[in-house]
């Protein structure tokens, strides 16, 4: 049980700071634990790190945001904390197998990676 109410701590505190940047000992800071069990925990119930799932989370986010149309690919990249536009949409390309511009025209939904709850 205790290791299922670190996850959801986990879970949540990234959640919250999808779009703040993001240390691995501040997330174990924040849960309360050592870096070393929540790092194990994420793989061992999800099968990837947790800087992996922050990643596709925040790519998630983004598509959706993309979709809404109402920023330019430059303000999502940087509000996700891409260093740069071009960092972003190779990130971006490697999850969704589009650019961000023909993820536009070709989707309509964004729910590939959804929140873990």
């Amino acid at each position: 049980m205790r290791t299922f109410c670190l996850l959801a701590r986990a879970l949540a505190y990234i959640e919250d700071n999808l779009e703040s940047p993001l240390l691995p000992d501040e997330i174990a800071k924040g849960c309360h634990c050592s870096l070393s069990a929540l790092q194990k925990t994420f793989r061992y119930a999800l099968g990837l790190g947790m800087m992996d799932y922050a990643a596709r989370r925040r790519l998630t986010m983004a598509a959706k945001d993309l979709l809404s149309g109402r920023e330019r690919v430059v303000d999502i990249a940087y509000k996700y904390q891409y260093q740069s536009p071009e960092v972003f949409s190779r990130a971006f390309s490697r999850l969704w197998g589009d650019t961000p511009r023909a993820f536009c025209r070709k989707w309509r939904f964004s729910g590939l990676y959804p929140r873990i709850e």
